[in-house]
Order: structure tokens, then C-alpha cells, then sequence
């Protein structure tokens, strides 16, 4: 995968984030700010995605700590490099957890 391939792919997955959570946590705060994607919970607690071109990960970031996830044409997901869990279940858990 080149660079702009994974923009492309990284910037679809912020922009199915950014939708749903307009959709189900109406209560939130979101900022988008070009590969950065902000939310902020109702109780104040943070969750921040960025895209790292260079590495083509997805970065997550919350008080629950760091996360990167690498995209996986197995799979067809954004696996987290360390553990394999999918960032969709990371952010369910950090949603669940923070509110």
C-alpha cells in the first residue's frame, strides 16, 4: 500500500467514526481537524484517532492509553499491532469505559 492509498483507506474509517458517533453519542463533542479526529465524551474524557502516514497506521489515543493499528488485507480491519483486536472493538471498549 502506498501513501495515498492508505490516506484514502485511513480517512474512510475516520469518516465512518465520525458518523456513527454523530448518530449514537449525540451527547459528544467532535472536532475534526484534517487526519485528527477528536472526541470528547460528556463526562470530558478524551479519545483522539490520527492517521501516521508514514508507519500507515491509525493511532488512538485515551486515558486508557495508546493503541496502533495497521490495516489488514486478511482481514479486511484495523488490527492493533501488538494484540490483533480490531479498532472498532478498542473503541467500543474506550466509549463504554469512558462515559
Amino acid at each position: 500500500m502506498n501513501d495515498s492509498e492508505f490516506i484514502e483507506l485511513a480517512n474512510q474509517k475516520l469518516d465512518r467514526i465520525e458518523e456513527m458517533m454523530e448518530r449514537q453519542y449525540e451527547e459528544c463533542d467532535l472536532s475534526r481537524m484534517g487526519n485528527v479526529l477528536q472526541i470528547i465524551m460528556e463526562s470530558g474524557q478524551e479519545i483522539v484517532l490520527n492517521l501516521q502516514t508514514p508507519l500507515h497506521e491509525l493511532w488512538m489515543a485515551s486515558r486508557l492509553g495508546g493503541r496502533h493499528y495497521r490495516w489488514s488485507e486478511r482481514t479486511n480491519e484495523w488490527l492493533n499491532t501488538k494484540t490483533q483486536e480490531t479498532l472498532d472493538a478498542s473503541l467500543a471498549h474506550a466509549l463504554k469505559t469512558l462515559q
